[in-house]
């Protein structure tokens, strides 16, 4: 192995780095839907069971799931977006490259041709390019701040309850009044 290495060295590393980061991220993801299924399924054992304790713990758990798992699809989204801006950058570069050779070759053949404004565009593009990185940054600390402003939101456990209570009723009504059946039975039909 060589001490230095190629520039496709380095980029074929790259690529390999980033797609092992998006694996990982989606590895993580399906390993929280799991858990997030198995918290549902022991709080509506909990629910039908009447075993207030047992409940509250599950829905705990299932607030830290359905938060860490929120957290981590914005990072994969982060992840894929980055991906995909550093290859809008490349293009932008092998363009610019190609430009740059092209203008050259023109200017040759007409020196009156005016590329300064062609670059003036692309300085524009680029501007406004990092502008919208920028904005996505704030965007994503503004959600995170939202999100954690929802970890303490009453609203969150009553939609946790109604959940579990959705689940408890569209598996049976095991434990369930005969009108709460009936209800369930209504909800089936549409």
């Amino acid at each position: 192995m060589s001490i230095f290495k190629s520039a496709q060295q380095k980029e074929t590393e790259e690529k390999i780095l980033i797609r092992r980061a998006v694996g990982n991220i989606k590895r993580y993801i399906q390993r929280l839907s799991a858990s997030r299924r198995r918290y549902i399924e022991e709080a509506k054992s909990a629910k039908l069971h009447d075993v207030p304790a047992q409940y509250k713990l599950a829905k705990s758990a299932l607030a830290m799931v359905i938060g860490q798992q929120t957290v981590a699809e914005q990072l994969l989204l982060t992840m894929e977006l980055s991906a995909q801006m550093k290859d809008t950058a490349a293009v932008a570069k092998a363009f610019s490259d190609g430009m740059n050779t092209l203008s050259g070759e023109i200017n040759k053949l007409n020196a009156r041709l005016d590329f300064g404004r062609t670059g003036r565009r692309v300085g524009r593009a680029m501007a406004e390019t990092q502008l919208k990185n920028e904005e996505m940054g704030l965007f994503l600390a503004e959600s995170n701040e939202e999100f954690s402003a929802l970890n303490g939101d009453a609203g969150l456990s009553d939609e946790l309850d109604a959940l579990i209570e959705r689940e408890a009723v569209l598996d049976g009504g095991a434990g369930l009044s005969d009108e709460e059946k009936e209800i369930a039975e209504r909800l089936k039909k549409l």
